[in-house]
Formats: C-alpha cells, sequence, structure tokens
C-alpha cells in the first residue's frame, strides 16, 4: 500500500473516531425551586419505550442500578419521581475535505478528496417528574453515536447516565 494511502486511511480513522467523540454531548436541567431533600422513592415508567424492546430493557436496568446507587428507592407504584425516558434516532452526516499537493501560488499539483460518512446517532432524555405536584424537576439529555454491537451500546447507556446522574442531586444554594 502506499504511502499516501496510509496516511489517507489513518487520517480517516482518527478523524471517525473523532467524529463519534464530538457527538457525545450530555446535559442537565433542573428546577431550582424543587427541594430534592424530600425525593426518597422512585418508580420507573413504561411508557413510550425505545423501538428496541432489548434495548429498552438494558436502559431500564442501567436506570434502576444508577437511581439505587444514587440512594433513592425504588417503589412499584407510587413513587416520590416518576422516571420517564424517551429516546429517538436518526441519521447524521459527516463531511471531511483533505487538500494536500505542494507548490507556490497557481504551479504546483495537488489534489483534494471529500469523504461523506453516515452514521446513527441516538438521542436519549430522561425526566424526573415530580409524583405529587405532576412537575418536571430534573431533565437529563444526551446524544451521542449508536453502534451496531449491542455491548457497545450498553456500555454507552451506562456511561452516559452515570454522567448524567453524577451531580445529583442538584446542590441548592440557601435561601
Amino acid at each position: 500500500m502506499p504511502r499516501l494511502a496510509r496516511v489517507l486511511l489513518v487520517a480517516s480513522v482518527v478523524l471517525s473516531l473523532a467524529a463519534g467523540l464530538a457527538l457525545a454531548k450530555r446535559s442537565v436541567d433542573y428546577d431550582q425551586e424543587a427541594d430534592f431533600t424530600k425525593y426518597k422513592t422512585f418508580t420507573l415508567s413504561q411508557e413510550n419505550p425505545l423501538p428496541n424492546p432489548l434495548a429498552e430493557k438494558r436502559l431500564q436496568k442501567i436506570l434502576l442500578e444508577v437511581l439505587l446507587e444514587e440512594g433513592l428507592e425504588e417503589a412499584a407504584e407510587g413513587g416520590d419521581l416518576i422516571v420517564f425516558s424517551h429516546g429517538t434516532t436518526g441519521t447524521k452526516k459527516q463531511v471531511y475535505v483533505d487538500n494536500y499537493g505542494y507548490g507556490r501560488w497557481r504551479y504546483g499539483w495537488g489534489t483534494t478528496t471529500a469523504t461523506v460518512q453516515e452514521f446513527e446517532v441516538g438521542t436519549l432524555v430522561i425526566d424526573l417528574v415530580d409524583n405529587e405536584t405532576e412537575q418536571l424537576v430534573w431533565r437529563g439529555v444526551a446524544t451521542e453515536t449508536i453502534s451496531s454491537k449491542p455491548e457497545t451500546n450498553e456500555k454507552r447507556f451506562r456511561r452516559t447516565i452515570e454522567k448524567m446522574f453524577k451531580k445529583y442531586p442538584p446542590k441548592q444554594e440557601k435561601k
């Protein structure tokens, strides 16, 4: 394989990995007036499951584990918080343009190549709703690339949800 072809191959692999990492975005928001100290229990909602029942099962298992790690207790019904999860998928396109060449001004040689890469992206939204007031008190949103390997997606679910809940309950200023 010629040297230039190897360089292009390595560059495209590195750019592909970077694109996947750049898409991993997370954000968390919460009601600053909510009293998070009163929430001791939660109930996982079964509304709006993911299109893939196996992925939904993995998601629910990970959510349960993470919420238990945060010190909340599961309630079959009527928990202080109702936990809703929503997911969507879509296809994104990434365009890479490479210019190679040498020379000055108008003289010399060069090539330009453009590569279009399509990949699946998933967005996960987790809502915590106060069961008594039925008001949203916390929301986590994450966007990440989707793998064709279920094991990889499960690891991404776990990493994403753990990072979402890293600062739960939110630190609130004393009034």
